[in-house]
């Protein structure tokens, strides 16, 4: 290419940065607050299991893809935890390639020791 071509766009450079472009410096009271929240204050969402207090939480606005082998307890520990993560404040969305959405709702209000009561199923 001629060296007249090049010349205007080289002497008048233009910024091609998308408009909110962030550096990573303006993130940082917010790491720093996921690392060290407030006293009492969590960063996400617990499981319901009293083995896993403390240790392992899912952070609000982000996706969390569980995958595995059929039959080995996926679906099981969502539907344990979605009451819990709703009495936290979560709102919950699941799509299952293998379970239908009736037997994903019937296994939701299903707790190990009761059978849940026709109003809890309609959500009533």
């Amino acid at each position: 290419m001629a060296r007249s071509k090049c010349s205007p766009t080289i002497s008048i450079p233009k910024s091609l940065d998308p408009v909110g472009l962030k550096r990573p410096s303006d993130f940082i009271d917010k790491v720093i607050y996921l690392f060290w929240p407030g006293p009492g204050e969590t960063v996400g969402y617990e499981l319901p299991y009293d083995k896993l207090a403390g240790k392992l939480y899912f952070r609000p606005g982000e996706i969390t893809l569980w995958s595995g082998a059929s039959g080995h307890g996926k679906s099981q520990i969502l539907s344990d935890s979605i009451a819990k993560w709703i009495q936290q404040g979560s709102r919950i969305c699941i799509a299952s390639l293998e379970m239908s959405g009736a037997q994903q709702k019937r296994r939701l209000p299903r707790s190990p020791w009761k059978r849940p009561s026709k109003s809890s199923v309609k959500g009533s």
